[in-house]
């Protein structure tokens, strides 16, 4: 069996259950998507697992990439999981931690392909899920990103953690970028009671369809109180 690792900070692929379900004419199919993964609680935490950590904004769209690789051989992507990276160009303004050329490539999570099956656990298709950290980048906005190497090729980084994207507005206010984190939680994302689980459903009604149960934990707002210089002075320690 060939093991895979996942260019996504301290994420861990899940198991997908299913089932099916009719709908008139149509059958939609119910997917569920779990994932394994350690929930972030400090903002040092996340510095931590990052080799890199800079500040700058995002340049042009280079290509994706499956973000999910060979274990041995991360310059091999996965033969069986497809989590589509977006690889853009980072123009970098200032470094807090690593040494790194004036500009990089960054590969942000952008989708997970889902594969669906009907009541009859046959296989019917794929769907794309859109990630939770994935808002397109504004070449107009500054970012601190915290970054890890791929390892796919070179002056390549991808997410040293989830989350990894701080969006610094004009004003200098800031927030990670990702749909899970308390206080900025979308407004489809369902809190299992008083937990830290949550999840999302998904609608595919295109070439496949399926609703898709997304399940993760939310993330503690891990800026809260804090103001940008706060933060930058916590990185140049």
């Amino acid at each position: 069996m060939k093991k895979c690792t996942v260019i996504i900070g301290t994420l861990l692929m899940g198991l997908i259950f299913l089932q099916a379900c009719g709908s008139g004419d149509e059958t939609v199919s119910q997917m569920v998507d779990s994932s394994d993964e350690q929930r972030v609680e400090r903002l040092e935490d996340v510095i931590n697992d990052s080799e890199v950590i800079v500040k700058g904004h995002f340049g042009k769209y280079i290509d994706k990439d499956n973000m999910v690789r060979n274990y041995a051989n991360p310059e091999i992507p996965s033969e069986n999981t497809y989590t589509e990276g977006h690889i853009y160009e980072f123009h970098i303004e200032e470094v807090y931690k690593g040494e790194v050329d004036s500009t990089i490539n960054v590969m942000i999570p952008y989708a997970s392909e889902i594969k669906v099956y009907d009541e009859n656990a046959k296989y019917v298709g794929n769907v794309m899920n859109e990630s939770t950290e994935y808002k397109k980048p504004d070449p107009e906005e500054s970012n601190i990103l915290f970054l890890n190497q791929t390892g796919i090729k070179e002056n390549l980084y991808g997410p040293g953690s989830i989350p990894y994207n701080i969006v610094i507005d004009k004003d200098e206010s800031i927030e990670f970028v990702s749909k899970r984190i308390e206080g900025q939680l979308e407004d489809n994302v369902i809190v299992e009671g008083d937990s830290e689980q949550a999840y999302i459903i998904l609608e595919h009604r295109e070439d496949v369809p399926a609703d898709v149960r997304e399940e993760f934990v939310v993330i503690p707002d891990l800026l809260k109180g804090k103001t940008l210089s706060d933060v930058e002075e916590l990185l140049k320690k």
